[in-house]
């Protein structure tokens, strides 16, 4: 703010008293005093001007060391409040002259850096950054953090670092990734900011990093990148916030961000080498020399290492949660007999009920819409959302390969060719929940009904190695009468995308495979006999049931 040089007049402490006789020469002034070149201002509906215009020399004319650029500016001149080096910087700026009119992206960033004063609190190429005498106020909610936890980080290869769009927004609408730095950057509503990003991203775009190719389907490879973030692991939960849930130290930037935040190929050079990029931060070296902190996974390969991190916080804050970083959960460990476990479950209705088995895969199947909606390797669930408190809110599977495989009831009852797979909910469909029984290894057995059909299904666990198993799903549908007029059909199997192996198998978008086998006949389920239904961008693969006899069962083997 300026103020002007006039001779100090002594303060009264007389009211103000409203003179109308001034008012005239108080409008002068404002034009003759320069006011109206910053202010605006209308009297009945029309602007002041400036007495003042077309007096000014122009920059090129003016001499730096005096004027309002001298230590104290002659009377009628604004007082400007500069430091020397302000001073002096306006000083050389004038007598460089005006800019270029076409600007190369260096000194685009370095004019609109210094227009914004963005170099008040970030340093770029060793230029700004905070002042010695101003760095105390700014602060952090934890100081353990050290500076990089409250002064706001440079702007070096910061279009090699974050996403264009997010740099934008950031420009727009202020940062707000580290909610432990107390000072907050501003936002600009300027087309000039769209300018900067472009200029950085022009100077500091990288391509040095190329995604690694891992043989195996993607719900895998993201399990492998949820392992190597985990307490087990690379530890990064230890550090970085996950949505909701806090570090177990420091709070840095949440790991569900990144994939919004970061352009990938800059995150693997990071960690390849922390150091490089943000000198003395407190981000540990996983791969010290290239080589791995954890050997035994992806045979100790960084750049798969990275991949697989990349693939898995790809899926923001839908990625399953990473071991270590739940406080006090109650954890329900199936080991003798499965834990069947009804509550509210993320991905089913209110009616959804989840059974862990002891062979480390585990199931929710739901009451409502009489189907398989989830199913999952390892551990099983965290119960403490729903015994502590009033229990509030879905709880999500703890395990890895979380997959999702029927929306609805998986039956038909038909007349005539099924063209299209019905949209209405198992109710309104005709079916009805009879309830579960369990098994002499207290194992649920589901039962529904529709009319004159009674239809049993029962999920028996097939051990693959130590820590996972596949699931046979064992149907056993009986009619009231031997010989029904109506048709019944059966889902297979149904996705965005489903292809017939060599096997006879349906593979559900390339994760979950499928196959259907018909007890003591050695008849499977051929691809001859499948119905393929394509609509509204799903494929349903329908299989005509035969009830001749009155009864029928069937298994379905589900790999993934």
């Amino acid at each position: 703010m300026a103020r002007f040089a006039t001779k100090p007049k002594k303060a009264s402490a007389e009211q103000f008293v409203f003179d109308p006789s001034k008012v005239e020469t108080g409008r002068k002034n404002f034009s003759t005093f320069g006011c109206a070149n910053c202010h605006e201002l209308k009297v009945g509906g029309k602007r002041l001007d400036s007495s003042n215009q077309g007096t000014a020399k122009t920059l090129s004319k003016l001499d730096p060391n005096k004027g309002c650029l001298s230590e104290k500016a002659p009377a009628g001149l604004p007082q400007y409040d500069l430091s020397n080096e302000q001073r002096i910087a306006i000083r050389a700026a004038i007598s460089a002259g005006p800019p270029s009119k076409k600007q190369s992206p260096q000194q685009l960033i370095i004019q609109t850096m210094a227009t914004f004063n963005c170099y008040a609190c970030h340093q770029r190429d060793k230029i700004g950054g905070p002042e010695s005498t101003r760095k105390t106020l700014f602060a952090t909610s934890i100081p353990e953090m050290g500076e990089e936890g409250r002064l706001p980080p440079p702007l070096d290869g910061v279009a090699d670092k974050l996403q264009t769009d997010w740099l934008k927004k950031i420009l727009h609408q202020g940062a707000q990734d580290r909610p432990y730095m107390l000072t907050r950057m501003p936002a600009f509503h300027s087309v000039q900011v769209d300018q900067l990003a472009s200029a950085f991203d022009k100077r500091d775009r990288k391509s040095e990093w190329e995604a690694r190719k891992i043989q195996a389907p993607e719900h895998r490879v993201k399990a492998i990148g949820r392992e190597l973030v985990s307490v087990k692991a690379l530890a990064r939960i230890k550090c970085h916030t996950f949505a909701r849930y806090p570090a177990t130290g420091i709070q840095a930037i949440s790991l569900t961000q990144m994939h919004q935040r970061l352009r990938e190929d800059w995150f693997a050079r990071y960690l390849l080498d922390p150091q490089e990029y943000r000198p003395g931060t407190r981000m540990p070296g996983s791969f010290v020399n290239g080589v791995s902190a954890r050997r035994d996974i992806l045979k100790g390969n960084p750049d798969l290492q990275i991949t697989a991190i990349w693939m898995y916080l790809q899926d923001g804050e839908k990625a399953g949660i990473p071991e270590g970083l739940l406080p006090d959960p109650i954890e329900l460990t199936p080991r003798e007999h499965p834990i069947i476990y009804r509550n509210f479950i993320e991905g089913t209705s209110p009616r959804g009920i989840a059974v862990g088995y002891p062979e480390h895969v585990n199931i929710a199947w739901d009451a409502n819409d009489l189907c398989l909606k989830l199913i999952w390797h390892g551990r099983f669930i965290d119960a403490s959302k729903h015994w502590r408190g009033r229990g509030q809110g879905k709880q999500s599977p703890l395990g890895i390969h979380v997959m999702k495989l029927e929306k609805q009831v998986p039956w038909v009852i038909h007349s005539g060719n099924l063209e299209q797979w019905p949209h209405g909910t198992a109710r309104e469909r005709g079916f009805r929940f009879v309830g579960y029984r369990l098994d002499n290894k207290q194992r649920p057995i589901f039962m529904y009904r529709h009319n004159q059909y009674e239809i049993s299904e029962q999920f028996i666990p097939l051990p693959r190695g130590k820590t996972e198993a596949n699931l046979k799903r064992i149907f056993k549908l009986k009619a009231e009468k031997n010989n029904p007029a109506e048709k019944i059909s059966f889902l297979v199997a149904s996705g965005k995308k489903v292809e017939i192996d060599d096997d006879q198998a349906a593979v559900i978008d390339d994760a979950v495979r499928v196959s259907i086998e018909f007890p003591n006949t050695g008849q499977t389920g051929k691809s001859g006999k499948y119905r393929r239904i394509e609509q509204n961008g799903m494929t349903y693969l329908v299989m005509e049931i035969n009830t001749n006899n009155g009864q029928v069962e069937f298994t379905q083997l589900i790999d993934w």
